[in-house]
């Protein structure tokens, strides 16, 4: 029943977790309604949502990831008028080190190379899977750029890098 919807999630190119993500989601959803797919409507979706909050206590974050798994296999792929309210997501700012607590953790790291990389982590912006997948050519150290590529949503993007960075990697 979800090879329609498989086959559709590899053409647009989605990434890997999100496609799985959307697959297992709606395979929940027809284990729970027992439903052939051609006869689930947006009530059916509803129920399922309700069965969710009442199961566990889920986030708003994670119910709006349901909804819009259903939503892109029962409106996208299959046609039907499903239209369903998504919760309100709060968001929260972020919980950050203080300039001396990162002054503090790069002083006390010992190891050149750890050392090295919380330093461009901070001074660069870099999410950890990017900084992961960093290779030496994507660093331009005469221009003081770097280059993440195919990072979130599989776009290139670029980088500032520190004069003091710069130093440090040079060391290498």
């Amino acid at each position: 029943m979800l090879e329609k919807l498989e086959t559709e999630l590899k053409i647009r190119g989605l990434s890997k977790n999100t496609m799985s993500t959307y697959m297992l989601y709606n395979r929940k959803f027809l284990e729970f309604i027992c439903k052939k797919e051609d006869e689930i409507n947006e009530d059916d979706i509803k129920k399922y949502l309700g069965h969710l909050i009442s199961d566990k206590e889920r986030s708003n974050k994670t119910l709006a990831l349901v909804i819009a798994a259903l939503e892109f296999n029962y409106k996208e792929i299959l046609g039907k008028n499903i239209n369903i309210k998504r919760p309100k997501i709060h968001k929260k700012v972020p919980v950050v080190l203080s300039k001396e607590e990162v002054k503090k953790l790069i002083s006390e790291t010992k190891n050149f190379r750890h050392r090295l990389i919380i330093e461009l982590l901070y001074s660069s912006g870099l999410r950890l899977s990017e900084c992961i997948q960093l290779k030496f050519e994507d660093l331009e150290l005469n221009e003081k750029i770097g280059w993440v590529r195919k990072g979130k949503g599989s776009k290139d993007r670029l980088f500032i890098l520190s004069d003091k960075l710069i130093k440090n990697i040079e060391k290498l």
